[in-house]
């Protein structure tokens, strides 16, 4: 337990305490960087590929800021300390130096499932008062609508698909409780794109965990299909279902080339592609905030689309790669991507399609893969992926 206990501390303090509003940031970011870059040093494996890739790609996060440093005219230590939710897949290592066992490992991934749904809906309760930083936002937390982000909301994902894993392999409806906790903040903060690959995810769960048992599929197209007319008869459902039918209707949609995300797109583009070396290497997390001046071109450029609302990570993965550079966003899907191909273990689809679900909507369409703590997580799934195919490794050997 101990371990456990030591795995939550550093975890809680990585992710800021879900960007709980009491706390100074500042501090928490710089005693995180020491407690990720230490066990980095004292675990890191130079024989193991993944490990080097996960260098490779903070590495890469690293030389944007020094790009930004060097060529946007930012301070370094702002640089780095802006990026620092980039870093976060080195929590790989702080747990590979705890070492806990696969069973401690995925228990602990069940605890902070647990606790980060229950903080949201906690803040959804107790709103307007503000627990955490992620309800401050007016622009999605109003009077009239509350869309909040938050902190590792990777876990939302998990938790729901953890429950449609472990049901279709122990056949126990309880596990379906995971399910119904972890769909509510999915569903309350209302992402159209999300919430479509949620349930292609879940399908896709179900086919993989029984796909020896084809007499199986019917019952599960059956209680699937009772678990979401059931959840369209709650009322915080409807209201969102109808928040996201207006915007349909509205024409917030690609094919409208008015559509706000075409709009950045073409912006953003015309901007970096004047100097490929910047959308390469990266440009840096821009220092400014809304109600500040721009000191340099590089915090005009987002200062002007901030005011016009074309926010750069609306733009998903493409939007990050203006920040952090190309190279380090194709390392970090192709990290992604050896995961989920190394999630052969039925036990282990809830990791692969949670990973899947997070990733395709992240394309161009949401922050949601690089959402502040969820690099922190996936880093932790990465250590039980890893986990698990050593055991297995082992069996093979022994048999």
């Amino acid at each position: 337990m101990g371990k456990t206990y030591n795995l939550l501390l550093y975890f809680l303090l990585i992710v800021l305490f879900f960007g709980m509003s009491l706390f100074l940031k500042r501090p928490f970011i710089w005693l995180g960087f020491f407690i990720m870059i230490t066990s980095t040093l004292r675990s890191y494996d130079k024989n193991d590929k993944i490990e080097k890739l996960l260098i490779y790609y903070c590495s890469f996060v690293l030389l944007s800021c020094i790009y930004s440093w060097i060529f946007n005219e930012q301070p370094l230590i702002k640089a780095i300390e802006f990026s620092y939710h980039y870093f976060g897949v080195l929590f790989y290592f702080v747990v590979k130096r705890i070492n806990p066992s696969l069973d401690n490992a995925m228990k602990f991934l069940n605890t902070i499932m647990i606790i980060t749904t229950i903080c949201y809906v906690v803040q959804w309760i107790v709103y307007p008062t503000v627990i955490f930083d992620g309800a401050i936002n007016e622009f999605d937390v109003n009077d009239s609508a509350f869309r909040m982000r938050f902190y590792c909301s990777f876990l939302f994902y998990l938790m729901f698909l953890y429950g449609i894993n472990r049901y279709a392999k122990d056949h126990k409806l309880a596990y379906l409780a995971y399910s119904v906790a972890g769909l509510l903040p999915i569903i309350v903060m209302g992402f159209r794109s999300l919430i479509a690959m949620t349930i292609l995810s879940m399908l896709l769960t179900f086919i993989s965990v029984t796909k020896d048992k084809v007499s199986s599929y019917l019952k599960y197209i059956v209680i699937c299909s009772i678990l979401i007319y059931g959840s369209l008869q709650v009322p915080i459902v409807q209201e969102k279902i109808d928040e996201m039918s207006k915007r349909q209707e509205s024409e917030q949609t690609f094919d409208n080339e008015d559509y706000i995300r075409n709009v950045a797109l073409a912006y953003y583009s015309a901007e970096f592609s004047s100097d490929m070396s910047m959308w390469i290497f990266g440009g840096g997390h821009p220092q400014v905030g809304p109600d500040e001046s721009p000191v340099n071109n590089y915090q005009r450029i987002f200062t002007n689309a901030y005011f016009l609302h074309m926010y750069w990570n609306d733009l998903g993965i493409i939007g990050l790669s203006y920040l952090i550079g190309i190279i380090s966003v194709l390392l970090l899907v192709y990290l992604c991507i050896i995961t989920m191909y190394k999630c052969k273990d039925k036990e282990l689809q809830f990791i692969r399609f949670g990973i899947f679900c997070v990733l395709v909507s992240t394309i161009i369409t949401s922050m949601e893969l690089y959402r502040y703590g969820n690099l922190v997580v996936f880093g932790l799934l990465l250590y039980i992926v890893q986990k698990k195919n050593s055991s297995l490794t082992l069996k093979q050997i022994r048999h």
